[in-house]
């Protein structure tokens, strides 16, 4: 029997058998697809029309429908005031070059002239007392009503209107804000010698994540189905800090961010971080994670066949298509074997929802787009 997407995807994170494996693109900001890929995509599958850019800084964009539809796409996500029609996410200046830009929190980012953007300047890189964080001009107003304009209207139709999976996206989380703010290097030192400045980022940050969160709940808890939390732990060959550090610092955060969610709506909640995570699954699984994203599977420790074996009953994974080895510079037919082992590794007890590993690139031909897609349906039947 066939099942609606809503239903597909909701059994998929419950650890439930559907009728096939969900796909997801443009689900969230970290599942969609870059500007270049998207207008190629547009172009090869014969479909005219703009690529609208949801998140300026990673060119990610807001597939088209047209695209959706084309490879039966379950998820879509109620997007928050991140694009450029809200001047308070880029605060633009006269004598800002068309290359800068200064977003809300007051991080600094740049674009050369061929290439993507990147952070400049961290605002509190020298700040040393709380005197300092009080004085900081940028923190963004979580009664801003602007912020949250159309989100409950957008979540209302996609519950009422369409049978799609419906994830909304909370604010960025403790460890990827603080980094922006103080820079990385100063990050990593207050995380080993001044534990009073970090704590207190964090706290700054984590007050407004919960205060924007609780209104962003208040207008479509009672529609979403999933919660959209990310917040970057890990690199390629290791976590970013030790999991002490993780379990003293961040995990209580974090689990105050998850208790929110679950407070103020019934959703799951869709963690993504890359990297080789594997050392803290336990301890997100344990705070309510109940899916993870991307599932960066050329990342050490991150095997597909050994997670499904450790973690296939208590994690729904979203995600593990190799971008960095296969999507983008494999032929259609390595895209399709390699779809076919992910099925039949992370999708043995069901859980799995299948999507790239963070945002296709535009170093990806638009054939291996649809490769992957393509082989989902024809290997994703149960």
């Amino acid at each position: 029997m066939q099942l609606a997407h809503r239903e597909r995807v909701l059994k998929a994170v419950s650890h439930q058998m559907a009728d096939r494996v969900p796909r997801d693109l443009g689900g969230t900001f970290t599942s969609t697809i870059a500007r270049g890929a998207h207008d190629s995509l547009l172009q090869y599958l014969g479909m005219e029309g703009e690529s609208k850019v949801i998140r300026k800084w990673a060119r990610a964009v807001r597939p088209d429908e047209r695209v959706l539809a084309r490879f039966d796409i379950d998820t879509r996500m109620v997007t928050p005031r991140h694009d450029d029609s809200w001047n308070e996410y880029w605060r633009l200046s006269p004598m800002s070059p068309e290359s800068t830009r200064t977003d809300e929190w007051g991080v600094t980012w740049r674009r050369p002239e061929t290439g993507p953007w990147f952070i400049s300047n961290h605002p509190l890189k020298a700040a040393q007392t709380i005197n300092d964080l009080d004085m900081h001009p940028f923190w963004p107003d979580p009664e801003d009503d602007e912020r949250y304009y159309g989100l409950k209207e957008q979540a209302r139709r996609l519950k009422e209107e369409t049978d799609y999976a419906v994830i909304g996206v909370f604010p960025r989380p403790v460890v990827s804000l603080s980094q922006f703010l103080r820079g990385y290097d100063t990050f990593f030192m207050d995380l080993a010698l001044n534990h009073v400045m970090l704590e207190a980022v964090m706290d700054r940050i984590l007050d407004l994540d919960l205060r924007i969160g609780e209104r962003i709940l208040s207008e479509i808890g009672s529609y979403v189905d999933i919660m959209f939390v990310h917040d970057d732990l890990a690199t390629q060959e290791s976590l970013m800090f030790s999991p002490d550090h993780y379990r003293k610092f961040v995990k209580p955060r974090h689990k105050k961010i998850f208790d929110c969610i679950k407070t103020h709506s019934d959703a799951k909640i869709l963690f993504h971080t890359d990297g080789a995570i594997r050392p803290l699954l336990d301890d997100l699984i344990e705070i309510g994670v109940d899916a993870l994203n991307p599932i960066q599977v050329s990342a050490a420790g991150m095997e597909p066949e050994k997670l499904a074996a450790d973690y296939g009953n208590r994690l729904c994974f979203w995600g593990g298509m190799d971008t960095q080895r296969v999507l983008n510079t494999g032929k259609p037919g390595e895209v399709r074997a390699e779809v076919r082992n992910l099925v039949r590794s992370l999708g043995g007890a069901g859980n799995y929802v299948i999507a790239a590993v963070h945002n296709i690139q535009d170093d990806v031909p638009p054939e291996n787009v649809i490769a992957l897609f393509d082989a989902a349906e024809e290997f994703g039947i149960y």
